[in-house]
């Protein structure tokens, strides 16, 4: 398939994703007790379930990458880490980047929350996101939202028709 073809591709189950998700947030906020459940941007405070849930989808539909969760957020280190606004505002944000060979897709689903495009798919994203975390605070993060996770991703089967079980390792 090609690059562009493919892209496109990602890009439309990505869109299937985030309709699927867009009900769940508010009411998976408000059941734990978030204080910005009722924010008119529904994604606001929702990337890291959703960075996981994308990145179980996109390995089961697109395997031939291997799709990782990655992210950051600004830090003294690190002053630019996390996802760079429009006017290069670091965000403490989550993402997924799937790799082939020397290739890289970076897949987002919740950037509208800072300005960004509800559904973003680019190849080489460096110049928009910073990752800096490290992979033991990534995998803390996905113990705590395991269960959540494998809900988002039936919300997606359901939606999608697909009713094959996603990896939720």
């Amino acid at each position: 398939m090609a690059a562009t073809a493919l892209l496109s591709t990602i890009g439309a189950t990505a869109e299937i994703v985030r309709a699927a998700w867009e009900p769940f947030w508010p009411q998976w906020k408000r059941r734990s007790g978030h204080p910005n459940a009722d924010d008119p941007c529904a994604s606001k405070h929702a990337c890291i379930p959703s960075a996981f849930a994308l990145s179980d989808i996109l390995n089961r539909l697109f395997p031939e990458f291997r799709w990782r969760v990655v992210g950051g957020r600004p830090t003294k280190q690190t002053p630019l880490g996390g996802y760079l606004d429009a006017e290069g505002v670091p965000h403490g944000h989550f993402w997924v980047v799937g790799r082939r060979g020397k290739n890289q897709v970076w897949a987002d689903v919740t950037g509208d929350q800072f300005g960004g495009p509800p559904v973003l798919i680019m190849l080489d994203g460096a110049t928009r996101f910073q990752a800096n975390a490290t992979r033991l605070t990534i995998n803390d993060f996905r113990s705590c939202v395991r269960d959540t996770v494998a809900t988002m991703v039936e919300l997606f089967d359901r939606s999608s028709g697909d009713t094959s079980q996603a990896s939720l390792t």
